[in-house]
This record gives C-alpha cells, sequence and structure tokens, in this order.
C-alpha cells in the first residue's frame, strides 16, 4: 500500500491519514480510483477520487423506510468531521431510493475539499456508499452516471 501510494505521489494529505483511511476501505473490501491527471490542475494538487462499499447496517429498514436515517446519520457523522455546506437529494440509487449528501471539507494542504456520497440501504443489515472527493469543482456528472448503474448481490 505504501509503494502505491509513493507512486500516485498524492498530495494535500499525509500519507499517514490516507494509509489508513485506505486500510479501512480495504477491510471492507472497497473498490478505490483515483483520477491522476486531476493532481497537477487541483489546488494543493489533490488527486480526484471515487470509492464505494457496502457494509453491515445493523438496521431491518432498508429501501425508502431508510432513507430519514441515512439522512440523519450522514449529517450527523459529516458534522463531526467538520463538514460544511452540507446539502441532500432523495435519488434512487441503483433503483432503490437513498441520498445525496454533498458537502464541503477544509484542510491546511489542499484548501477546500468539495464531496458528494450517495447512500442507501439496498437490503436489511446492508448499506452502501460511494463517495466521489475532488479540490476544485466536484465532477458531479460521476455520480449521475453511477447512480442509475449500481447493481447489488
Amino acid at each position: 500500500m505504501q509503494a502505491g501510494i509513493k507512486k500516485l505521489g498524492l498530495h494535500g494529505v499525509s500519507q499517514g491519514t490516507l494509509t489508513q483511511g485506505l486500510q479501512a476501505l480495504q477491510k471492507l473490501h472497497a473498490v478505490y480510483a483515483v483520477d491522476t491527471r486531476s493532481i497537477a490542475s487541483s489546488p494543493g494538487h489533490f488527486a480526484t477520487n471515487v470509492n464505494a462499499y457496502c457494509t453491515s447496517s445493523g438496521l431491518s429498514e432498508s429501501g425508502a423506510s431508510g432513507v430519514s436515517i441515512l439522512r440523519q446519520s450522514a449529517v450527523t457523522e459529516l458534522q463531526q468531521l467538520g463538514a460544511q455546506n452540507l446539502g441532500q437529494t432523495d435519488l434512487k440509487i441503483g433503483g432503490v431510493p437513498g441520498v445525496q449528501t454533498s458537502y464541503t471539507l477544509s484542510t491546511s494542504g489542499a484548501g477546500t475539499l468539495h464531496a458528494a456520497q450517495l447512500e442507501v440501504l439496498p437490503a436489511p443489515e446492508r448499506a452502501c456508499f460511494i463517495t466521489l472527493t475532488a479540490a476544485g469543482s466536484l465532477p458531479t456528472t460521476v455520480l449521475a452516471e453511477i447512480a442509475p448503474s449500481v447493481q447489488y448481490s
């Protein structure tokens, strides 16, 4: 993992923080993709990235009955991280009612990061998340393409 992080040449976040985050995603069998071309043009040379994973939700609710829970938990967790400019929109993710939460985070190395997260409870005891993060403008068309194409197994 360390060699991969160095090879990417990511800036704007400490290597320890990045390693910790990637290890957590690895444990969840997450997908993580980095747009290395964005490094040169973004503030603080921060790489636009996206990750996706599913995990146990601990909830019996799913679909539309879980949207209000997703909305509330996202706001609570993101506020604890210092997120600002929170906005939420209901949308279908892989045909299942869910939420898109957008927000900004202030960092010392990359300045303001813009992010959006798709959140869905596709089945009881199952929660799935897709997060897109960028310095500068957020390529929201990426999430617009991803949301309807998600498939659950």
